[in-house]
């Protein structure tokens, strides 16, 4: 085998030889890493960028183009399949509160029901505000508190998206909310909605071996924030964006609020069949919807028409294995009405749930918030 080497010595001398052979070595070195960082390197990129245009592209249909299934269910699902996690999340509580629609009243669904159950769960809960707006974070700092991040840095709820935070940092950065006991949340702001992009980039063009959309459930569903919290509850925007998906891949159970009018209730018919797409595709396999809850009623006119239609409407969503309706409007007991109360929460600085006394009023809608919270803490078995 060290023939050639032999011949090479005979010909040019040992000392010339060996610098022969040491630059024979360099320059194949050379011309490896030229292949892999070139050549392999833009087929890389090529195969990427290929993959995100299908992500995003339209689909042939019979009636023409229409949209396709969406960036978000474009690689098969492994991170929900495993023993591990799923033993995990069975273990764990975690509250999704969304709607595609705005305006419907997610925030104070979200605050005011989280608000209720600490009152009665042994440990903390924990709200997380993944809307950029902030309004719950926003809430939750009181008329006296600040939820802006401080110039230089971003909120918790972009390191949260981004795959910065450890449980420990969950449990020692969220911050108590004003005026509430045994009430923590993690703060958002207008920051987070260029992570939202910066992350649905990575996941189109990256290489994919973290699958980002179960960052979330991973942190939520791990011993130590178990340990800590007896719930978590997400406030989620009115758009499956990089925030909402990460979401519902943690999410054990949902509720819907929505006003009772029938454009509100085409955005819950919509957003209930992109659950369950999403649910079958295996982004969040065992999340269970609690139900669809009127928030915000106004206090005069019929809603029982509207209710009418929509119930009718969700029947058309079913389960694809077992033909079953997945989700059903809550008693309209559990439905709270438009009040001044939760303005001024807005307005103000402050959850609304918290903030009432006993008067009249306020012991009314109180009433229905305890009614929502107490339906909401028998289906999570807390």
């Amino acid at each position: 085998m060290f023939e050639w080497w032999e011949v090479l010595r005979s010909i040019l001398g040992k000392g010339l030889a060996e610098i022969v052979a040491l630059t024979a070595i360099a320059l194949a070195g050379l011309i490896a890493n030229f292949f892999r960082k070139y050549i392999y390197g833009w087929y890389d990129y090529s195969r990427r960028l290929k993959r995100a245009l299908a992500s995003v592209s339209r689909v042939e249909a019979a009636s023409g183009l229409r949209e396709g299934d969406g960036l978000w269910l474009t690689k098969p699902i492994e991170d929900a399949k495993s023993d591990a996690f799923i033993a995990a999340l069975h273990a764990s509580k975690v509250l999704i509160v969304a709607n595609a629609k705005g305006g419907v009243g997610k925030t104070t669904t979200a605050a005011n029901v989280a608000a209720r159950l600490a009152e009665l769960l042994p440990k903390s809960v924990l709200l997380i505000d993944l809307d950029f707006q902030g309004t719950l974070s926003a809430m939750a700092a009181g008329p006296e508190g600040n939820w802006v991040p401080a110039a230089g840095t971003d909120s918790l709820a972009t390191h949260l998206i981004s795959g910065d935070l450890k449980p420990a940092d969950i449990i020692n950065m969220s911050k108590p909310v004003a005026s509430a006991n045994n009430l923590k949340i993690i703060t958002s702001f207008y920051d987070l909605a260029q992570a939202e992009n910066r992350v649905m980039v990575e996941w189109l063009l990256g290489d994919r071996k973290e699958d980002i959309r179960f960052r979330l459930a991973k942190l939520l569903h791990s011993t130590l924030i178990r340990q800590n919290f007896s719930l978590v509850v997400i406030d989620c925007p009115p758009r499956l964006t990089t925030a909402s998906i990460q979401a519902l891949a943690a999410g054990t159970h949902l509720l819907i609020p929505t006003v009772m009018d029938l454009p509100s209730g085409e955005a819950v018919i919509t957003f209930a069949r992109q659950v369950q797409n999403f649910k079958g595709a295996g982004v969040c396999p065992h999340i269970k919807m609690i139900g669809v809850v009127g928030s915000l009623q106004p206090p005069v006119g019929d809603i029982a028409p509207a209710m009418m239609r929509i119930n009718d409407r969700l029947n058309d969503v079913r389960d694809s294995e077992t033909g079953q309706k997945v989700v059903d409007i809550l008693d309209p007991k559990t439905f709270f009405p438009t009040s001044t109360y939760f303005r001024n929460a807005v307005s103000n600085g402050g959850i609304a749930y918290v903030a009432m006394g006993n008067e009249r009023g306020e012991r009314e809608v109180k009433e229905k918030i305890i009614a929502l919270a107490d339906h909401v803490k028998r289906e999570m078995n807390l």
